[in-house]
């Protein structure tokens, strides 16, 4: 199970939820929560690689700070509030 928040390049924030384990999704986007578990199967590789690759990205990351890199089609990503194995309430997984 993964929980990213992340601003696009406009500033618009969204939160994703991925629960692998069932095999739901869920997005927040303008206070507005969205089940996109029905495009599941069809989207998880995507959704995976992404997630992959941010964590791969961090494998330079000294354990300290916030972290930023550029992925290879040229965007920058900044990964913040990064911390390893913290104590997280279940709640922080479950849309509204």
């Amino acid at each position: 199970m993964v929980r990213i928040d992340f601003s696009d390049p406009s500033d618009e924030n969204f939160v994703y939820i991925v629960n692998n384990a069932l095999q739901q999704v869920w997005v927040e986007s303008g206070g507005q929560w969205t089940d996109l578990s029905s495009a599941y199967s069809s989207q998880s590789s995507a959704w995976n690689n992404a997630f992959l690759g941010y964590k791969d990205s961090l494998t330079n990351w000294s354990g300290i700070g916030d972290w930023t890199y550029t992925n290879p089609n040229g965007d920058t990503i900044r990964i913040t509030n990064v911390s390893v194995d913290p104590s997280l309430p279940d709640s922080l997984f479950q849309h509204s």
